[in-house]
């Protein structure tokens, strides 16, 4: 196969082909590093390339599938290359949190959902850059964060190298993590999908923390499909049985088949997400509610009281929380933390208990209000995020719209649900645009079914970025 055929194909796809014997793992592996590496100036997307080790793997993978190895049957991302998020331990890898805190860390262990990846078969290329200690809208200390579409514009949340990375197919999938969006953001803002687990869904273990009752590991990919294949290689066994199959009607049969939605309600948030958003993100937004009603799907009215409140508790949790975990060693370290994370974390150790309790209290009515109206609704869609991709220069700082880039987010992260993020739509600058749905504790594969479903009857996620066109042959 051409190198450009097999950059973009979906992670079932090259994992069929390599286990067939269509193309090798180690071909796919080293056009993956060869690519990733061509690139990595203009996008920043890798900290660290683990090559040594990804061929060597790679070549295990082809020796299991030409000797007819019975483990393979087991191992559903055998050969396939994937990154990993540098906020997970990598044995003797460093993982540095993109923070020159950790700029020489080698762990003797890798974090459980690395480890799980590696049981499944996948190769991993290297760790992804992200923001300083995944806070979303800070920059990295190993470069900035940019986006394929266009270099000169943010990617999108920590989890900005695994989005930048998915959508120049460098690799099939991405494992990344999300405490109030980072996996969500990257993913519209970069034309990928991505999802937040529920809450424990997937192990943190081994990962470094920000705020450790908000943070959630999950997967991106280019396709729901794919999301719900890494996803399951994560889970324990007793969750991928729940991820393999969408909630059952009163039948007992899957509700969501070959691209209709029928029996599928839908709830539209009556204020807060759908407020002030960019044209563009509206445009998109309005055209995704008409095709889901062609698809079969119910679309009515919800209430989520509180949700305006979302980003105000998220702030305060994530200072607290973060500033008690780096207290000591922003002590030690001081001037090696870049100066806005530092600062988050100063203003943490400044607020009053009785603050943070106030904030987990909004946080548990902001809870109580999503839950009740997915009482009556199947999922919950919104924008993933109210404006497109904003450039490098405008930041929090200079921005109000950039500072409340998480609002539509927030409110899954605070209650702990599923929620994924799906391309629904393109500006007329070439961005892509992000919708979200969020569901039930979980229920996270009802979500993606829904997103395969939305996915077989549109055609944005395989949208390239024009930028580097030139550069994918």
């Amino acid at each position: 196969m051409r190198s450009s055929t097999i950059r973009f194909r979906t992670l079932e796809e090259i994992a069929r082909d390599i286990r067939l014997g269509r193309v090798s793992s180690l071909e796919v592996t080293r056009d993956a590093l060869e690519r990733g590496r061509s690139l990595n100036r203009q996008l920043g997307a890798f900290i660290t390339f683990m090559e040594e080790q990804a061929i060597e793997d790679a070549r295990r993978a082809d020796r299991m599938i030409a000797q007819g190895d019975v483990r393979a049957a087991s191992m559903p991302l055998l050969g396939v290359p994937v990154s990993v998020k540098d906020v997970f331990d990598t044995a003797g890898v460093r993982t540095t949190a993109g923070s020159r805190v950790f700029r020489r860390r080698k762990p003797a262990r890798d974090a459980l959902a690395v480890r799980r990846l590696r049981e499944a078969g996948a190769v991993i290329l290297g760790k992804t850059n992200l923001s300083e200690f995944a806070w979303g809208s800070v920059q990295s200390a190993f470069g900035a964060l940019r986006n394929p579409h266009d270099p000169s514009r943010f990617a999108g949340g920590s989890s900005s190298g695994a989005g930048a990375a998915l959508a120049t197919g460098i690799g099939y999938g991405a494992l990344g993590s999300d405490t109030a969006g980072s996996i969500r953001m990257p993913a519209a803002f970069c034309g990928v999908v991505g999802i937040k687990p529920t809450f424990g869904l997937v192990p943190c273990d081994g990962a470094i923390p920000l705020a450790w009752t908000m943070d959630t590991a999950g997967p991106l990919a280019r396709t729901a499909r794919d999301a719900r294949i890494m996803l399951r290689a994560l889970c324990d066994s007793a969750s991928r049985r729940a991820i393999g199959a969408g909630r059952p009607d009163r039948t007992g049969g899957t509700r969501v088949l070959r691209g209709s939605l029928s029996g599928i309600t839908i709830g539209i948030p009556e204020k807060h997400f759908f407020e002030t958003l960019e044209p563009d993100v509206e445009r998109a937004l309005d055209e995704a509610r008409r095709e889901l009603r062609r698809a079969g799907a119910r679309l009515r009215s919800v209430d989520l009281p509180f949700a305006e409140l979302s980003n105000l508790a998220t702030a305060i949790i994530l200072q607290v929380e973060g500033a008690t975990w780096h207290r000591e060693k922003i002590a030690r370290h001081f001037d090696a933390y870049g100066e806005i994370f530092r600062g988050r974390m100063i203003q943490g150790l400044l607020i009053p208990g009785r603050v943070y309790l106030k904030a987990q209290q909004l946080r548990n009515r902001i809870r109580l209000g999503v839950e009740a109206a997915l009482g009556r609704v199947d999922a919950i869609l919104t924008p993933t995020t109210a404006i497109v991709a904003h450039p490098l220069d405008e930041t929090p700082r200079n921005s109000a719209r950039v500072a409340d880039i998480g609002r539509c987010t927030s409110p899954a992260s605070l209650a702990g649900l599923p929620a994924l993020s799906l391309p629904c739509g393109m500006s007329g600058e070439g961005l892509p645009i992000g919708m979200q749905l969020i569901g039930r504790a979980f229920e996270d594969g009802t979500l993606l079914r829904i997103g395969e479903a939305w996915q077989s009857r549109t055609d944005w996620h395989e949208r390239r970025p024009e930028p580097l066109s030139r550069e994918s042959s």
